[in-house]
């Protein structure tokens, strides 16, 4: 399954992400089609197939492709220990950041 973006008009995306809820579900979204799209681009780049990956995850092909596939409403998101899992068998390092916002300013 390849994902695709759908295009909004920007003033229509600007009003529905004014609200503090909807824009924190965007933001989670996006950041896990962008972890599936990365965990997919990782194990191509290893020249593994998702069989693969999952013999050297211990676990199913069916694991591997739910972790691909970004999940989605109801869907269980994987745990770091999963992702250290599926990052050792494609032969990375899993790395999490917390990158500070350059706008945010804070009174004590």
């Amino acid at each position: 399954m390849t994902y695709k973006p759908v295009k909004h008009p920007k003033k229509w995306q600007k009003e529905i992400l004014k609200n503090p809820s909807t824009r924190a579900e965007y933001e989670g979204f996006s950041l896990q089609i962008e972890l599936a799209l990365s965990l997919k681009k990782a194990r191509q780049r290893a020249h593994l197939t998702q069989e693969n990956v999952a013999d050297l995850m211990d676990t199913q092909k069916s694991v591997v492709a739910r972790l691909e596939a970004a999940g989605g409403e109801g869907k269980h998101s994987p745990s770091v220990t999963t992702l250290i899992k599926y990052a050792e068998a494609v032969g990375c390092d899993l790395k999490i950041r917390l990158v500070p916002k350059k706008d945010i300013s804070r009174s004590a």
